[in-house]
């Protein structure tokens, strides 16, 4: 019987220790992860995870630590696959799949992630942008509808939809969330990427709305001109401004340029978004000064 006792009493500190021990190392991949030190915190959590298998929240913060989609997707699979019902690695691993664009996948795990966390303005805004991407405008809309509902705050939102309802052909619609979008980029600090980002693109896409039911728009075009030198200044630039490139060029590729364009222009629209952004503002620049 003292035998067992003892037996016992070893188990139980065993795991507590073992339970410490898979914390402290977690705790520590923490620290790291905020120091921006993430190989270093990738160790620490998989030092964690080798204690505990099961131990959700390590796999959850080493896939965010992690530098690939996929082998985040991994981490986030694994952290649901021991709790199933974990919204932000579902919202994670949402995100995650519209990077890969896996667009389907995306908006199966963020409309996961919204269910078990209905307030979650970001699931919604970036299930809005799978839907954006795979053309139903619509559903798109209602997403970032329902984002701004939440957090009206969201600049991103405001413009996105602004994108979604110039593809929708409410060009009316577009201009006027535009209109919020500019506005609140415009009040963001010089340093932050964000606003130049944002302008630049919020500013032509207002302006091919505004071309698209014979507004003029030169202001439009000649402020992208204006951002877009800006951009250069910044070493996210390449990253960012692509982004924008492509959301623009989806933009301008569907929309119908009324007759008084020339075919040279129409066909300069149609380019190929690498070259596109910032000589199209150029050219709509020489273009309205002929007006």
């Amino acid at each position: 019987m003292k035998h067992y006792i003892l037996i016992t009493l070893f188990l139980l500190t065993s795991s507590i220790v073992f339970s410490q021990t898979a914390k402290e190392y977690f705790d520590m991949g923490d620290s790291k992860y905020d120091l921006e030190d993430y190989i270093g915190a990738i160790k620490d959590y998989s030092k964690a995870i080798e204690i505990n298998p099961n131990f959700a929240d390590a796999y959850y913060n080493r896939g965010n630590a992690k530098s690939t989609e996929k082998g985040a997707i991994a981490d986030y699979s694994k952290a649901i696959g021991i709790n199933p019902n974990y919204a932000d690695a579902y919202h994670k691993r949402g995100i995650a799949k519209l990077d890969l664009e896996d667009y389907e996948g995306a908006i199966a795990d963020l409309s996961k992630a919204i269910e078990f966390n209905p307030d979650d303005a970001d699931a919604y805004h970036v299930r809005g942008m799978a839907k954006l991407a795979l053309e139903d405008y619509r559903e798109a809309i209602a997403d970032f509808t329902k984002a701004i509902e939440i957090n009206p705050d969201d600049e991103w939102a405001y413009l996105r939809r602004g994108l979604a309802k110039s593809s929708f052909e409410d060009y009316e619609g577009s201009i006027q969330d535009l209109n919020e979008a500019i506005i609140m980029f415009d009040q963001m600090d010089f340093s932050n990427d964000d606003r130049e980002v944002g302008l630049s693109l919020a500013h032509l896409v207002r302006g091919l709305a505004k071309v698209s039911i014979d507004k003029f728009a030169c202001a439009d075009f000649i402020a992208v001109k204006g951002h877009s030198k800006i951009l250069r200044k910044y070493d996210s630039y390449n990253k960012t401004f692509l982004e924008a490139q492509n959301m623009m060029y989806e933009a301008s590729k569907d929309l119908t340029i009324e007759s008084k364009f020339d075919e040279k222009l129409k066909k300069y629209l149609l380019k190929t978004p690498d070259k596109l952004f910032l000589r199209t503002a150029k050219k709509m620049c020489k273009y309205c000064r002929k007006l």
